[in-house]
């Protein structure tokens, strides 16, 4: 069985001009959650298939558990959360962005989603979701 995902190939010639991209980027500084392309893409994932088992690996630093939410709906995980603002005193400059999240991971409905185990240590969310064993039968089909 292989994944429906895995594959994807972001397309970069939409930019036309040299001033067009530098205005993105100055954008993206000033506010890098506006857009949906950043946001679709966070929490960043790996996801790795063996025979046994489908596993996900989400970078989510400085959260735990308490901070996220897990869910399945046909054959799709989802993960959100959100990371709360901790203001300092003397706070002079931060590139830690806080704010809510969501992602969707489309797996496939040949999951045992009910047996899914979820952990998360040191910055990394990690999901486990044994694969369905698949019944494979041969039929021969006579030719009239």
């Amino acid at each position: 069985m292989h994944l429906p995902i895995l594959h994807r190939h972001r397309n970069r010639t939409d930019e036309k001009t040299w001033q067009q991209a530098w205005a993105r980027a100055l954008d993206l500084m000033e506010n890098p959650f506006s857009h949906s392309s950043l946001l679709s893409s966070y929490p960043p994932i790996t996801v790795n298939e063996n025979e046994k088992e489908v596993l996900v690996i989400a970078e989510v630093p400085g959260m735990c558990s308490r901070d996220i939410n897990l869910s399945i709906q046909d054959g799709v995980l989802s993960i959100s959360g959100e990371k709360k603002e901790e203001k300092m005193e003397g706070e002079v400059y931060r590139e830690v962005n806080y704010g809510y999240f969501s992602r969707e991971i489309p797996l496939g409905k040949n999951l045992k989603w009910d047996m899914a185990k979820a952990q998360c240590q040191n910055g990394q969310l990690t999901v486990r979701i044994p694969k369905k064993e698949e019944q494979i039968t041969k039929v021969k089909v006579k030719i009239e």
